[in-house]
């Protein structure tokens, strides 16, 4: 990781410089900017930064490979990836494990870490961070999204199987989706005493864009070396017949895709 990482603009002899930038194996996959909770909207101007910046005048080769995006500020959090549009920031939310979050936030960097971190500011930079790690703080917000996006297994399993292309738009799942599959793939795998796996899987108003649910546990699958046939059936609730539902049900297969119907 790296802060203030200066890359020169497109054309031109100026740079910008990203707040952090995550890097594996030498290849920046996330980007993220950080603003100051007393701004009057600090995740708008970290959206707004994020999306100049992916523009052909701007920094474009920074996002040729980036797979996440990140706006972050003390008390909120949004993600999107490489082309999101600003309406489609979203925020993450699931249940924590807070001893892990604590641990994370309140663990002292090891000496030779703090070595390189500080090695170019004056010291009292360094004496002001000493006496702050001193203190254990509560997770804010901004912990919260970072340990869930950006932890390593985490960050790994978004960008193998849930980020993908829909139409030429590069897309990453919302949390109700990745935790929608994850459940999906973990049910699917169980066999009963009679041999059959479980019935209907998620049943879900139609308004949810439920093909991106298929999508990502398709490829899921297709990634650990199984293939599996998808069908939705839509179903009006006898209560109120103007509310269409979906209903998806999955059914894994030996031998290829059998069938996929998504209309």
């Amino acid at each position: 990781m790296t802060e203030e990482f200066e890359v020169e603009r497109a054309g031109s002899g100026d740079t910008r410089r990203p707040d952090l930038v995550l890097f594996v194996n030498g290849i920046p996959i996330v980007v993220i900017e950080c603003k100051r909770p007393d701004l009057e909207n600090p995740m708008a101007e970290a959206i707004s930064q994020q999306i100049r910046n992916q523009k052909t005048e701007e920094i474009p080769q920074l996002f040729l490979y980036s797979q996440l995006l990140l706006a972050v500020s003390k008390n909120e959090a949004r993600y999107g990836t490489t082309g999101t549009p600003e309406p489609f920031w979203a925020v993450w939310r699931e249940d924590t494990d807070e001893p892990a979050l604590d641990h994370a936030v309140n663990q002292p960097l090891p000496a030779a870490a703090k070595d390189r971190l500080f090695a170019d500011r004056f010291h009292y930079v360094r004496r002001h961070f000493d006496s702050l790690e001193q203190q254990r703080r509560q997770p804010t917000e901004q912990d919260r999204a970072l340990y869930a996006l950006c932890r390593p297994e985490r960050l790994l399993e978004l960008i193998r199987r849930f980020v993908l292309y829909d139409e030429a738009e590069k897309k990453v799942a919302r949390y109700q989706q990745y935790f929608c599959v994850k459940k999906t793939m973990e049910r699917i795998s169980r066999i009963g005493p009679d041999g059959l796996r479980p019935g209907p899987l998620v049943h879900r108003p139609a308004r949810v864009d439920h093909r991106k649910d298929v999508d990502f546990a398709l490829r899921g699958e297709f990634r650990h070396g199984r293939a599996a046939d998808m069908m939705n059936v839509h179903e009006r609730p006898p209560k109120d017949r103007s509310q269409p539902c979906c209903l998806v049900h999955i059914l894994l297969r030996p031998r290829g895709v059998v069938g996929l119907d998504r209309t």
